[in-house]
């Protein structure tokens, strides 16, 4: 596979500048295995792409180029291209803009964005196994942000959800540390946000509950989720 990837992306640096851009299709692949591993050879071939471009091509280099910039630790220059690309109005890039914008925001410390960006993808996301893995992972995200010295402060944001994500930042970290001292503080969360969306994630990451959800709904009025839960059918893990 390493061989293959390596091999296409040779033969697409030897092109001129117009081949290149004509078979911007088929190298996305490659750039996609690229990326995580070898950055400036993902750049290079990144760099050899010249215009003319469709739009759906254009969008598609400026996104590698935000995932290069994070995969490379640039987070600062991630933000600063996501930020400069108009959010898509609909299709699959959408949700792939929204994913990245979530993860340069909170590369950069702004994680009330990122919580922002997560909720407008959650919104589009249709399978509810998806929304569940969204929430995690923007929980795991904010712990994360909180361990490596991002300050997040949800006293200084208005909207319930968002400042009730936030709070998670802390607790997050505080029950990575110490799990057994920290469950009243992942308790008293839950009791003042009892509608929050990150209810079940908090249950069964932070508590080790299993909680089936048979009812989720967004409530306009109160810009929160309405959730219809079965009870815990498990005991808080050690």
């Amino acid at each position: 596979m390493k061989r293959a990837v390596l091999a296409v992306l040779l033969a697409l640096l030897a092109l001129p500048a117009r081949a290149a851009t004509l078979t911007l299709d088929q190298y996305v692949g490659a750039l996609e295995h690229l990326r995580a591993r070898k950055p400036d050879d993902a750049q290079r071939v990144l760099a050899s792409i010249n215009p003319p471009l469709t739009p759906d091509q254009n969008f598609e280099k400026q996104m590698l180029g935000v995932e290069l910039a994070l995969a490379r630790s640039q987070g600062q220059e991630a933000w600063r291209q996501i930020a400069a690309v108009p959010q898509p109005a609909g299709g699959p890039g959408v949700l792939r803009y929204l994913a990245l914008r979530q993860r340069a925001a909170l590369a950069t410390g702004r994680a009330a964005d990122g919580v922002r960006a997560e909720m407008a993808r959650e919104r589009l996301l249709v399978n509810p196994a998806d929304r569940t893995a969204a929430r995690s992972e923007l929980l795991a995200d904010l712990r994360t942000a909180q361990e490596s010295g991002v300050r997040v402060e949800p006293r200084s944001v208005a909207d319930n959800v968002v400042r009730g994500w936030l709070e998670l930042a802390q607790i997050g970290a505080s029950v990575a540390r110490s799990p057994t001292t920290s469950i009243p503080d992942v308790e008293a969360w839950r009791t003042r946000y009892p509608n929050h969306p990150a209810q079940e994630v908090v249950g069964s990451e932070l508590l080790g509950l299993k909680t089936e959800v048979r009812a989720l709904r967004w409530d306009e009025s109160t810009s929160m989720w309405d959730i219809e839960v079965e009870g815990p059918t498990s005991g808080a893990s050690k």
